[in-house]
C-alpha cells in the first residue's frame, strides 16, 4: 500500500501569474526646520535624550528626568540649543546643546557640548546631522567670529563613523577618551 502512494502522480497547481511587486512609493523628502529651542522644547528633547542614552554600549548612569530636564532648561535659558524639526509634523528629528565655559584650568571660555544627537531614522535619510552643525557653527561665528567649540563623541557605537563627520565639517580630532569598568 506505501508503494500506490509513492506511485501515485503528483498533482498540480494551476500556474498563476506572478505580477511583480508594485515599488513602494517614494517618501517625500521631509522638510527640516532648524531652530532655536524655547522652553516648550524641553520635554520632548528629555525624550530624545533617553533615546541617546539607550544607544550607548557603555554602562552609564541612570537619567534623572528632573535633574535632567532643570539642565534642558537651563541651556535653553543661558546656553544654546538648536532643534531639527520635520516642518510639517513638528517631529523632533535631533538637537545640539552648547555652553560656554572655561577648562577647570584656566579663565579663557570655550563652547562646548551638552548633547549632539539626531535619531536613527533620520540620520541617512535627512540632512539633519549636517544642517544642525552647519547652524550651529554659523550661529557662532556670528556673535563670537573665531570661537573654539569642542564636540564630543563618547558613548556611541560607530565612533568612527562620527569622527570622520566632524573631522569632514571642519573639526580636529583632539584625543580619546578610555573608559574602565564597562
Amino acid at each position: 500500500m506505501a508503494e500506490a502512494a509513492l506511485a501515485a502522480p503528483i498533482k498540480r497547481l494551476p500556474v498563476q501569474n506572478r505580477r511583480e511587486p508594485e515599488p513602494a512609493p517614494k517618501a517625500e523628502p521631509i522638510k527640516l526646520t532648524i531652530r532655536p529651542a524655547i522652553q516648550f522644547d524641553a520635554s520632548a528633547i528629555l525624550v530624545m535624550l533617553y533615546e541617546m542614552h539607550e544607544e550607548t554600549p557603555l554602562m552609564m548612569s541612570k537619567i534623572n528626568p528632573n535633574k535632567t530636564m532643570s539642565r534642558i532648561i537651563s541651556c535653553i535659558t543661558n546656553g544654546y540649543v538648536l532643534i531639527a524639526e520635520d516642518e510639517e509634523t513638528k517631529e523632533l528629528i535631533g538637537s545640539v546643546a552648547i555652553e560656554a565655559h572655561p577648562d577647570w584650568w584656566g579663565d579663557d571660555k570655550h563652547f562646548g557640548d551638552l548633547w549632539y544627537y539626531v535619531r536613527s531614522k533620520f540620520r541617512r535619510n535627512t540632512r539633519a546631522p549636517v544642517e544642525l552643525i552647519s547652524s550651529l557653527k554659523t550661529a557662532i561665528d556670528e556673535v563670537y567670529p573665531g570661537a573654539v567649540l569642542r564636540m564630543g563623541v563618547f558613548y556611541g557605537k560607530d565612533v568612527d563613523r562620527k569622527d570622520k563627520f566632524f573631522t569632514k565639517h571642519g573639526f580636529t580630532k583632539a584625543g580619546s577618551f578610555f573608559v574602565r569598568g564597562m
